[in-house]
């Protein structure tokens, strides 16, 4: 359960670092806009479950889904009839949502950023 006063929970893949900065204000928006008490990700036609708010209300139907063996974080989306956000725009440069698994791709996403910086700042001067 939250802690009162709280109403929403936001959550990101860990493996997940490149996300839109304004990825949870559009998902309350657009949860609280359609009636529904969730809301996830999507990029490039492939939806982002882990990239998601839930409303404090959509706790019994995740413990229903978990009680039903249902570990799949969409399957209480879909019981809730999460609203669906698309998220077009590159950030940094980068594909949001970019999935970093391995060193190498760690290295790869660091490159891109600190490219991505360099020229802001030369941009900015």
């Amino acid at each position: 359960m939250l802690p009162d006063g709280i109403d929403w929970l936001v959550t990101f893949p860990v493996d997940c670092p490149i996300v839109p900065l304004d990825m949870v204000a559009r998902l309350r928006a657009a949860a609280e806009g359609a009636g529904v008490t969730a809301a996830f990700a999507s990029h490039a036609d492939r939806d982002h479950y882990l990239s998601s708010i839930w409303h404090r209300d959509s706790a019994q139907t995740i413990a229903d889904c978990l009680a039903a063996d249902d570990r799949r974080v969409r399957g209480p989306l879909q019981a809730v009839g999460a609203a669906r956000v698309i998220f077009a725009d590159r950030v940094a440069g980068l594909e949001p949502f970019t999935n970093v698994n391995t060193p190498q791709d760690l290295r790869a996403v660091n490159a891109a950023l600190s490219d991505h910086i360099a020229m802001s700042d030369k941009s900015s001067t």
